[in-house]
């Protein structure tokens, strides 16, 4: 098993999100952005290299509106 850090489990948590459920993973979304080192474009490279950027940027624009 591989250990990543915090900002791949978020996007884990975005792709997997039809597993764990939406609410779970806006929750991870939220908790992540409101960090002090929280680096949004590092969390979208993460997604973009996961194939969902789409969803991980419709979900932190939904966050930080």
């Amino acid at each position: 098993m591989r250990i990543y850090g915090p900002v791949r489990s978020v996007v884990d948590v975005m792709r997997l999100r039809h597993r764990v459920g939406d609410p779970v993973a806006l929750r991870a979304l939220r908790h992540w952005v409101k960090r002090p080192e929280a680096d949004l474009a590092e969390v979208l490279d993460y997604a973009r290299a996961l194939d969902v950027e789409g969803p991980v940027r419709q979900a932190v624009e939904a966050v930080l509106s």
